[in-house]
This record gives structure tokens, sequence and C-alpha cells, in this order.
């Protein structure tokens, strides 16, 4: 799903999706530049967080930058993104959670992936 869409973009062009989870997506490429950069937003924030568990759902923003099921190395995001010349970061809001990042664009495919998983 991530790679015919990624490749379009990266090829100087506009692609837009939704993910079988129906979350939407749209990639904007320029082909000039040496960067590519992906933002996420969750419309789950701190206004979500159960009575008793104040601060929840920043929690499991740093969670996103631990592992997953398929990246299980510890912080292997965190290492990836600045090893391949880029940064990340992510916010917690009351309403939405975002998570960016931006990597050497030959890394962009990889890196999305990591995000997402």
């Amino acid at each position: 799903m991530w790679s015919s869409s990624v490749r379009a973009a990266t090829s100087g062009s506009t692609a837009a999706w939704c993910s079988p989870t129906r979350s939407r997506s749209l990639v904007i490429s320029d082909p000039d530049t040496d960067k590519a950069a992906a933002c996420m937003e969750v419309e789950v924030g701190s206004f979500s967080d159960p009575e008793g568990l104040e601060g929840l759902a920043h929690f499991l923003e740093h969670m996103l930058f631990y592992a997953s099921e398929k990246y299980p190395g510890e912080y292997e995001y965190m290492k990836y993104i600045p090893e391949h010349g880029g940064s990340y970061d992510a916010t917690t809001y009351a309403d939405t959670t975002n998570f960016f990042f931006d990597v050497n664009v030959d890394n962009f495919e990889e890196a999305l992936d990591r995000q997402v998983s």
C-alpha cells in the first residue's frame, strides 16, 4: 500500500489515499529537495485520558518512539531517523496528538513504515 503511493509522490507529483484503517494521507513531493517529511495526527489527546489515568495520551505518544512488533529493537525509530539525516517529534494537545519526522529522501519509505508500524 505505501510503496506505490510513496513512489508516485517522490517522482514529483501528489498522491492521496485512504488506508484500510480509514486514515487519510496526502504526500506532496518536491524532486529538487534532499529531505522528505511526514506528519500523522490522531484524534486522541489529553481530554481523552480516563479518570485516574491522567497523562495516558502523552505517555502513549512516547511509545511510538520506543518499539513495535515489526521493529522490536529498543528505540529503533529514535535511532533510525537521525542516522538518516532527520529529526522527529510529537505533541499531545487537548483533542489530538501529532507525530512528525523528516529524513533523507532515500530513506523516506522505510522511515514512514517505521512510523506507522
